[in-house]
């Protein structure tokens, strides 16, 4: 900036003037973040722009874009073997920079290496790793804001797992497609998924994790209907499944749900039932369980105490937890979180006046600038 002879102000006006557009919310407090480095790396728009404005590579404004993985292809390894490298590597990563960074790669993953198999496919294992990676594009569009784009891929994912029959990813993908329709608004659809998921699944050997998982989305299905006795009676059913720990090895193409996953779910189960004790209760469990290694699942428990403090009128202490969040979704590009924040600013809202929370409030929006994007390749299914 000094080299430029240009001010945070005009860095700032720089930006909302670049010609490839979509960066109008720049403003100075934005830049001050990311010279201050509160903000660790600015989202892509805005990075881009950063680039143009002041004429040097990202590396050597000292920012760069989290790296998705590459899609090498392992010649040594089989279609299937390859798909499940693949799959464990996005997994990882998407821990760390979340769904709206790798929903392109993935996308990319599936018409490059995936579809091609299927044409000339030689047994029903290429079928099922296809819609298990599937079923990963579809919560990579998830959490980048799409849910319309991650129903498409759900959908497909159970096209091609009907060919295999597997069993596990079959309930996994309905367990995806039902909390994906929890989040479009539909409760009934929710049940009706969940509860097909569990019919398959209990049609063979005892499989813990999954059974657990498909109650805890049929606990929300209820939750939303607000029928509180029978989200309390999934929500038990999902413990003692977890608890009886005996089975059939997990599938390698299945997500591990555990005690936090369980946690997790209850937790905002309460909160929409507006069982306040109890939803702190199991928020305190995420946090306790979910270590600074899964900055996203241990946000939506601190988005349950944040959301519970701010209920209970102790805001200054909801913004404090609020300000935790922020700085440990840093970098993540998760429009799941964003929501959540948002959901938060609305409980804050009529506390602004109070110091701490307009500190925070004002920090938020800032932030909520630079996160609030998608990727340009959440155009579908193809």
């Amino acid at each position: 900036m000094q080299l430029r002879r240009v001010s945070q102000e005009d860095l700032a006006r720089l930006i909302r003037e670049d010609p490839a557009g979509n960066t109008r919310g720049c403003n100075r407090a934005m830049v001050d973040r990311w010279v201050r480095g509160i903000t660790r790396c600015p989202q892509p728009r805005y990075l881009s722009a950063l680039e143009r404005a002041l004429g040097m590579a990202a590396e050597d404004l000292g920012f760069a874009l989290p790296v998705a993985p590459a899609l090498t292809v392992h010649k040594d390894l089989d279609g299937v073997t390859a798909d499940a490298a693949a799959m464990q590597a996005f997994r990882k990563a998407d821990l760390r920079v979340g769904g709206g960074h790798l929903y392109a790669a993935v996308a990319q993953y599936l018409r490059a290496q995936v579809a091609p198999r299927l044409v000339m496919a030689n047994g029903k294992d290429v079928f099922t790793s296809a819609a298990a990676v599937s079923e990963m594009a579809g919560w990579m569009a998830h959490d980048a804001g799409s849910d319309r784009v991650a129903r498409q891929h759900l959908s497909r994912a159970l096209d091609l797992v009907s060919v295999s029959g597997d069993r596990q990813v079959t309930a996994h993908v309905l367990a995806s497609t039902g909390h994906v329709a929890h989040h479009l608004g539909e409760p009934a659809e929710t049940l009706r998924v969940s509860q097909a998921g569990l019919e398959v699944i209990r049609s063979g050997p005892c499989d813990p994790g999954l059974e657990a998982y498909l109650l805890a989305i049929r606990a929300r299905g209820f939750a939303a209907l607000r029928e509180p006795a029978e989200a309390a009676r999934c929500l038990r059913e999902a413990e003692k499944a977890l608890q009886a720990g005996r089975g059939q090895p997990c599938s390698p193409w299945v997500s591990r749900f555990d005690q936090a996953s369980l946690a997790s779910e209850a937790a905002r189960c309460m909160r929409q039932l507006g069982q306040l004790s109890e939803a702190r209760r199991q928020a305190e469990t995420v946090v306790a369980l979910r270590l600074a290694d899964r900055p996203r699942s241990r946000a939506f428990g601190m988005f349950v105490q944040a959301g519970v403090l701010a209920a209970n009128r102790r805001p200054d202490e909801a913004a404090v937890i609020g300000g935790e969040i922020l700085q440990a979704t840093d970098g993540l590009s998760s429009q799941t979180i964003v929501q959540e924040f948002l959901a938060l600013r609305r409980l804050l809202g009529p506390y602004r006046p109070a110091t701490v929370v307009a500190q925070f409030l004002d920090h938020l929006d800032y932030a909520l600038c630079e996160r609030s994007w998608q990727p340009a390749d959440l155009n579908g299914v193809t």
